[in-house]
């Protein structure tokens, strides 16, 4: 699967449904296999890891820092990260799995040497991390792969997003842009989602950038509240096990939340239908059970003139409707009505054609 865009997910209203791997992993290539398969099968569009060159992203006294944090895969940090990163063939054998299994496989690099890494593995699409934001220089180097970019916003002010798009723009990516909703906490708590940025960001920005969510919520529910506001690209973490090791997995979804979230979002998907309000096909029977017609409220021999009091509306639909009584008022039958019959225009005199709302497939 390749995309060369965005817009076109924006005209059509097909949303784009991340699994984000991040390290859930732990480093075990033939898991991140499994997780993929999972991903695939819980209808996820794409999946999502993050790649580092751990010396070109942490600072020494962050690497040598040691604690007994129960998430970590070693006291020592730099360890615990290096224990996390797959080399560069274990990279081309995991997005090579992807392809096979259907699902557009990318990455998040957090520094230069690491998009260069996944440029030679041939990922087709790049995130950017919300701590990445701010990070020009590493936007300009995803940017000049060609590769649509997704940018995570968590953190950020209306200057940095301007930012983002601006050097998205100079850099020739219109239309291969993702401003991501995001708020940097995790998990996230649905009262600190901020939905209402999406609807900011589509009023301020061009229509070629696409406005998604990156939601760290281990629910999906304000996901189907996004889309139905305009967003349109989705990341959730994601993974086999919420109770394996790992800093992420507790609050990442899992297969039948996956499942789950997807069906739910192509119901969503289909129920938005059309802006013009219309009659349905599917509806029409019960609406005419339900609407009302004129009726004759007792009998009205031939040629009385129809007075006010001689109708009343009932149900079921199909005949004239109750705003047109005054049309037929004062107008005089033509053929005898009995008590309960319905008023038609075929039995009243000189009644100009009116429209009686049947439908017409």
């Amino acid at each position: 699967m390749f995309i060369s865009g965005f817009g076109e997910l924006s005209r059509l209203g097909k949303p784009l449904v991340i699994a984000e791997v991040g390290a859930n992993h732990q480093g075990d290539l033939d898991r991140a296999f499994k997780i993929v398969s999972g991903a695939s099968k819980a209808g996820a569009s794409a999946i999502k890891f993050q790649t580092r060159t751990i010396d070109e992203v942490y600072a020494p006294s962050l690497m040598d820092r040691v604690t007994d944090n129960p998430n970590w895969f070693d006291p020592h940090y730099g360890t615990h990260r290096s224990l996390l990163e797959f080399d560069e063939k274990q990279w081309s054998e995991l997005f090579s799995h992807c392809r096979e299994e259907g699902i557009l496989g990318f990455s998040t690099p957090f520094d230069h040497s690491s998009v260069d890494r996944l440029e030679r593995v041939g990922v087709p699409m790049y995130k950017i991390a919300s701590g990445d934001a701010q990070n020009t220089p590493l936007i300009r180097h995803v940017c000049s792969t060609g590769m649509p970019v997704i940018v995570s916003t968590g953190g950020c002010s209306e200057e940095d997003v301007d930012r983002v798009v601006e050097t998205a723009y100079l850099s020739g990516h219109a239309g291969k842009l993702v401003l991501m909703q995001c708020t940097c906490e995790y998990p996230g708590k649905p009262d600190n989602q901020n939905l209402l940025v999406i609807k900011s960001y589509l009023e301020k920005y061009p229509e070629e950038v696409t406005i998604g969510l990156s939601s760290h919520n281990p629910n999906w529910w304000v996901n189907i509240a996004a889309y139905a506001l305009g967003a349109r690209v989705f990341e959730n973490h994601f993974t086999l096990d919420r109770t394996w090791k790992g800093t992420d997995q507790a609050f990442s979804l899992d297969v039948p939340a996956m499942k789950e979230y997807t069906t739910a979002l192509d119901e969503t998907v289909r129920a938005m239908g059309w802006p013009a309000k219309m009659a349905d096909p599917d509806e029409w029977t019960y609406t005419l059970e339900r609407r009302k017609s004129m009726y004759a409220s007792r009998d009205i021999p031939e040629g009385k003139a129809v007075e006010q009091s001689d109708m009343i509306a009932l149900s079921p639909g199909g005949g004239i409707s109750p705003f047109q009584a005054s049309i037929i008022e004062g107008k005089t039958v033509s053929k005898t009505l009995k008590k309960g019959d319905m008023i038609t225009i075929d039995k009243l005199n000189s009644v100009p054609l009116i429209d009686t709302y049947k439908y017409d497939a």
